[in-house]
């Protein structure tokens, strides 16, 4: 059988090209040919691959306000490292298409795989992207399937609940990693959904040893990897990481610009001592390769991601608050992972299983 997976494969982001790979590699290992879709969003292509604004610099350099300068140039070579080290990695782990805009999407698939990640997130997408929700030309007998999608029910400010339903019928089944996204779109379609995990969830280490960068594992460092903060206290986490490796006596590797390529990203959370994270896939990366770590809750309703699967794993001491003080490596309890994770996969596994026979 013949896949096609549409996904954010596309964006600058950790999270998002591996879990697009991880979805990838499941499908493959069950037998099936498998490509990335290679969809270029509109809003994601203008938002991940800014231009540069010779009007902004000339005027600076007018106003002679050279540290302004100094930081916007910074920012836009940092970008171009950052775009360099994920078109890099899409090249040589990811099996994509030929790229499409939205008019020409490829028909030779016998079944699409939409998901996961936030793909019926209109901030994500500005606005509704019909692309995500289903509703393109396909080969006859071709189906159509979502895998873990997530997102928020704002979607309803776009979409009336019959625009919504049929969309909806652009599917022949969905799973979703939210439950409040799920119960709301069964609310309103009057359909039966499942839960899935992210696919990085379902992955071991195996899988991820081609991507292993064992240099790392010569450095004696701590990770700090943060995707969100608490308003006022932006440099808490920052703060109490260095607090920590001075304790450690060792140095911080900081993953937070994305100044590193998607491999190190991998191999840099493998060999590290400890993580101190705000980051659901750093949390999932420490759990797959059983690397201490510490996920930290700020209370701003993004923390569920990993809060309750740290719960469901019986690994909850490792979530801690911005009043933790760090002074140890934390131990992982390996065999509460391989006691508590299949179960947690089971039902992941069985519904790709079952949309993919």
């Amino acid at each position: 059988m013949k896949v096609g997976i549409l996904t954010y494969h596309r964006a600058h982001n950790y999270g998002a090209v591996l879990q697009c790979f991880a979805l990838q590699e499941i499908i493959r290992k069950q037998g099936h040919e498998v490509e990335i879709i290679d969809y270029k969003q509109p809003f994601i292509e203008k938002y991940y691959n800014p231009q540069v604004s010779f009007r902004h610099v000339i005027k600076l350099c007018l106003l002679l306000e050279f540290e302004g300068l100094y930081v916007y140039v910074k920012r836009y070579f940092d970008k171009f490292k950052k775009r360099r080290f994920f078109n890099e990695f899409r090249l040589a782990f990811m099996k994509c298409g030929k790229p499409f805009n939205g008019t020409n999407i490829p028909q030779d698939y016998d079944t699409y795989v939409l998901g996961s990640d936030q793909i019926w997130g209109i901030h994500c997408t500005n606005g509704y992207d019909p692309i995500y929700w289903g509703n393109f030309p396909k080969g006859p007998g071709a189906k159509v399937f979502g895998y873990a999608i997530s997102g928020t029910t704002a979607y309803h400010k776009v979409l009336s609940e019959d625009e919504i339903r049929s969309n909806i019928g652009n599917f022949n089944n969905l799973s979703f990693r939210e439950e409040t996204l799920r119960d709301d779109i069964a609310k309103v379609a009057g359909i039966h959904a499942e839960i899935a995990l992210d696919p990085t969830l379902l992955t071991d280490a195996e899988i991820w040893s081609p991507l292993i960068n064992s240099e790392w594992s010569q450095r004696n460092y701590i990770v700090l990897y943060q995707v969100r903060f608490i308003k006022g206290e932006e440099k808490m986490l920052n703060r109490k990481a260095k607090s920590f490796a001075k304790h450690l006596n060792c140095e911080i590797i900081d993953l937070s610009d994305m100044q590193y390529s998607v491999e190190d990203f991998v191999s840099i959370i493998k060999y590290a001592k400890c993580v101190v994270t705000s980051s659901f896939h750093a949390t999932v990366f420490s759990i797959i390769f059983g690397t201490p770590f510490y996920s930290f809750k700020l209370y701003d309703t993004h923390d569920d991601r990993y809060t309750d699967l740290l719960e469901r794993l019986h690994l909850s001491k490792h979530v801690v608050d911005k009043d933790s003080v760090l002074s140890e490596i934390p131990f992982v309890d390996r065999d509460m992972i391989k006691k508590y994770l299949p179960l947690l996969q089971e039902s992941s596994f069985r519904y790709l299983k079952t949309i993919l026979s």
